[in-house]
């Protein structure tokens, strides 16, 4: 995974992953699928300096007013420069006893607050 070089000799050029839609992806700082800062992190996540710009500045404000403005060049920028593309998704089929109750519904088995009834 940390080969840079080109696709012919085993290099990566984008990097496959899976996005849960679990609440840290409902927000600009949370959301993994929409980092932009190139290739020190991970290879073959996008490069867009844009982007982490305004995801800074979203963190960085606490006036809702603002951070809805910068969602919203956030969004226009997202279209530009594209940094991932959904190619589908899934549901974990799950099942749980009647008697409990509190369960968070995602992609994933989260057991925090589950309650016996």
């Amino acid at each position: 995974r940390n080969n840079q070089g080109p696709p012919d000799r085993g290099g990566y050029n984008m990097f496959c992953t899976l996005v849960d839609r679990s609440l840290p992806n409902v927000h600009p700082y949370g959301n993994l699928a929409i980092r932009a800062d190139g290739k020190e992190p991970i290879n073959g996540w996008a490069s867009s300096p844009r982007i982490e710009e305004l995801r800074a500045a979203w963190l960085d404000t606490a006036d809702l007013e603002r951070q809805k403005r910068i969602c919203v060049d956030l969004q226009k920028q997202l279209w530009e420069d594209v940094p991932f593309i959904p190619l589908g998704e899934y549901w974990q089929a799950t099942a749980y006893r009647k008697r409990l109750t509190d369960i968070m519904p995602g992609c994933f088995a989260t057991f925090y607050g589950v309650r016996t009834a």
